[in-house]
């Protein structure tokens, strides 16, 4: 179990913004519409939620994850068109759902111990990475089967895909003995074979595109001597070209309007920094917003809204990127750590 997004062990108590009852089951739960939605992965409660993003309602534990009796331990998710890929690091597996209605389609096993994390979509295919086998899936879209298999470094985690290859963060953890050199796998996007490797920071847990196609790879630190730094590589080369120092530890980012780019740390709260001017606009010492334990997000950029999972608060936070203003949180379940965003 590593640091940044291992949160979960812990056994928080719902706070300021409750929680979905115990006695919530599936069945007792109103169908999900077409409307367009958030789904929030439970990581704890081990469910779905989802959030009717027109009417502003949410539906606890819209489904239940895993088999039964597994500790299937969601921790991410992504919405391909009319599908949901929800990744298990419990199970070592990704489930599929059908959008809107969440029927089951398949589950992809990707074998005992492999301990998927990571998951990104690019060139007709699902790209997982797994932290603790240290190696890249590429699951085909079609036909949902695993088509290859690469190793990909220490402990990967994030993943994205840009200019016909496939990045993926190497945290480097290496239990006591601390953190490896940060570096970036990159990878052949059909065969999933790493072709070179680009150093980083310490600790690199995401990577991502930029409005400007310039992918950002955020490195958390080691939490004690270094501090959150983003890397900026120009993937066509590809090649690192510039960095810029955040602070704190953050663990996870997502892009929205004009650059902008809000970045989650467990401490640190909410920030903010510029892709494309490489400013910090919002550090640890001025969050957009403060509190514990802020995990996943995801960015509507219809409604110019960011929502944010807050795993101690077992809820979720809404943000007008606009206004910065804090509107109406909803609850989710035990533990969300992530968001995925559908629009029919």
């Amino acid at each position: 179990m590593t640091q940044g997004r291992r949160w979960i062990g812990a056994a928080l108590a719902a706070l300021a913004l409750g929680a979905c009852s115990e006695e919530d089951q599936p069945v007792r739960c109103a169908a999900p519409g077409e409307t367009p939605a958030l789904f929030v992965v439970n990581t704890l409660a081990e469910t779905l939620t989802r959030y009717d993003i027109v009417s502003h309602t949410a539906t606890c534990h819209t489904a239940t994850l895993g088999p039964a009796n597994a500790n299937a331990v969601p921790n991410a998710a992504v919405v391909s068109g009319d599908r949901l890929f929800v990744v298990e690091s419990g199970t070592n597996s990704v489930e599929v759902f059908a959008l809107p209605g969440l029927s089951r389609l398949a589950t992809v096993d990707l074998g005992a111990g492999s301990n998927p994390y990571g998951i990104a979509l690019g060139d007709g295919a699902v790209f997982v990475t797994n932290w603790v086998a240290g190696d890249l899936a590429r699951i085909d879209l079609a036909t949902l089967g695993v088509t290859a298999r690469s190793a990909a470094g220490t402990a990967p985690q994030g993943v994205a895909v840009a200019a016909g290859r496939v990045f993926v963060a190497n945290t480097g953890y290496a239990g006591a003995s601390g953190y490896l050199r940060g570096a970036v796998t990159v990878h052949d996007a059909v065969t999933a074979a790493a072709e070179e490797t680009l150093y980083v920071g310490t600790n690199p847990q995401v990577v991502f595109a930029d409005s400007t196609g310039t992918l950002n790879v955020l490195c958390t630190g080691d939490y004690v001597t270094s501090h959150g730094r983003v890397f900026f590589i120009d993937p066509a080369v590809p090649a690192v070209v510039d960095s810029l120092e955040l602070g704190g530890s953050p663990g996870l980012a997502t892009l929205a309007q004009s650059g902008k780019v809000y970045v989650t740390g467990y401490f640190d709260g909410l920030l903010l920094y510029d892709a494309v001017a490489r400013s910090v606009l919002r550090g640890p010492a001025s969050p957009v917003a403060s509190g514990v334990g802020f995990s996943g997000m995801a960015f509507d950029p219809v409604e110019g809204r960011l929502y944010v999972a807050s795993f101690e608060e077992d809820g979720v936070r809404v943000i007008d990127t606009t206004t910065e203003a804090q509107l109406a949180p909803f609850a989710a379940h035990d533990g969300p750590v992530a968001c995925a965003l559908y629009r029919p």
